[in-house]
């Protein structure tokens, strides 16, 4: 786009947008009306600016839509449906894309209908949500749009591509209108990839634009830094995500911890070791064994493995190993038939039941970076215990069945903004025929020893509750 329409778009708006120098590119690819239909594949990394960019430039269409047709949208008793705005899960883009565009369109100038799934400008409809339900998929049946934005398309597969292309039919007043359809998108091993990077210069009506985060000048002074600490152990991640090279992530390993990682770790000698002890257990369903490891920091130094499910037993079980090694902190994983042992431990040490971490891998990560997300709390645990591997910073005993459990989960990159997604404990216990309660044993006690307060004197009391 050129400055005077950069300059004209902001001044009939009565509010200043700045864009940068790259948005302002996307803008002027998206600006050309010779074609019946333009698509832009708009990112290529992360923290490139591209969501910002999506809302604000709907706005503008939609905008500019009502301006050019604006006796025939004021004569409408309802607002006229011409765009649609989405993600391919319903939930991420209200969760994400739906904030950002609160976040930075000013509320005055547009109804938002959440529960609809609507937001109406001057009697102008953009209708938004997910393309994950058959519901969604039999209303693009009969839809009919001008306007497409979708976020971090490479969610999206062929299929969903078809689809939305197939409801951009829509006449305005009987006129025909140039067709627009926008897609975010970071670096993934999707078609987009094959149809719009490597082959954007064979097709006029497809156009890729790169977006790098040494392109948006609004970001944080350290993104950048922390973007390569994040991913320092993952060189095709940071490759793709800081410089956009989507190449690099075909054919690429996906496993959470590499076997020569794990395989280095057997009996290393560690120059560094955190100053912590603590008693981790993860406790068996169905035939799955109940894991209890006594560990010094990053090191196991004693291995309790059995087969019992009764939760009073072995809460005791982990209470003995807890007073006997002197731990700083009980870790346990409390789903399923940990919730048990967990309450049960918490009775027992009664005044000291600040003690008990109880960890539920399905909730809320603990942290959440701009560089770095994850989907739930054991996609932050397993990636946190990569990154220890990778530096060489973990020792573990020559247990077969540990090393295979350490080394079988692999990763994804998915949903709202490109968290990290580790493969489901199921879908490895059915690839490898058994669960892995070894290693989430490991891990629990590598991420968890984190919030432990290490005890300066260590004094041995009987609790008021008995004895076990």
């Amino acid at each position: 786009m050129t400055e005077s329409k950069q300059s004209q778009r902001v001044e009939n708006l009565s509010f200043e947008w700045v864009f940068s120098i790259k948005q302002t590119q996307a803008l002027d690819i998206l600006d050309d009306n010779s074609l019946e239909l333009l698509e832009l594949c708009y990112g290529g990394a992360k923290g490139g600016g591209k969501s910002v960019f999506l809302c604000r430039w709907l706005y503008l269409q939609i905008d500019a839509l009502y301006k050019q047709f604006k006796f025939y949208f004021d004569k409408l008793k309802h607002p006229l449906p011409v765009a649609f705005m989405g993600r391919k899960q319903a939930k991420d883009f209200r969760d994400t894309t739906l904030e950002t565009w609160k976040k930075f369109i000013p509320h005055h100038l547009y109804q938002l209908k959440e529960h609809d799934g609507e937001i109406i400008i001057n009697n102008v409809k953009i209708v938004f949500g997910g393309l994950d339900s058959q519901e969604s998929i039999k209303k693009f049946n009969s839809a009919e749009y001008a306007i497409i934005a979708i976020d971090q398309a490479e969610e999206i597969n062929r299929d969903d591509y078809g689809m939305l292309k197939g409801t951009m039919r829509l006449k305005i007043d009987g006129h025909e209108i140039p067709k627009k359809l926008l897609l975010t998108a970071n670096p993934a091993d999707c078609f987009l990839r094959d149809d719009f990077v490597y082959n954007q210069n064979k097709l006029l009506s497809k156009k890729y634009l790169q977006a790098l985060p040494s392109d948006n000048p609004f970001l944080s002074k350290d993104y950048i830094d922390n973007l390569k600490d994040a991913f320092k152990h993952r060189p095709e991640l940071l490759e793709a995500y800081l410089n956009g090279d989507w190449s690099v992530l075909e054919g690429q390993e996906t496993k959470v911890i590499r076997s020569l990682w794990v395989r280095d770790a057997v009996n290393r000698e560690l120059r560094f070791n955190p100053a912590v002890k603590v008693t981790v257990s993860d406790i068996g369903a169905g035939g799955d064994d109940t894991v209890i490891y006594d560990m010094e920091g990053y090191k196991i130094i004693k291995t309790d493995i059995s087969g019992e499910k009764d939760t009073m037993k072995t809460a005791g079980r982990i209470l003995i190993h807890f007073n006997e090694f002197k731990s700083d902190l009980i870790i346990v994983d409390k789903c399923g038939l940990g919730l048990g042992v967990y309450d049960r431990l918490r009775e027992l040490l009664g005044e000291r039941r600040h003690l008990v971490l109880g960890i539920n891998s399905a909730e809320k990560p603990t942290r959440e970076e701009k560089e770095v997300q994850f989907a739930n709390q054991r996609d932050e645990m397993w990636w946190h215990a990569g990154v220890l591997f990778s530096d060489c910073l973990t020792t573990i005993p020559n247990d077969e069945v540990l090393i295979q459990e350490l080394c079988a989960p692999t990763y994804e990159i998915i949903t709202s903004g490109g968290k990290i997604k580790v493969e489901q404990k199921k879908d490895i216990k059915t690839r490898i025929g058994r669960s892995t309660n070894r290693a989430d044993t490991y891990i629990m006690g590598l991420f968890g020893q984190q919030f432990a307060e290490v005890k300066k004197n260590f004094h041995r009391t009987r609790q008021k509750t008995g004895r076990v």
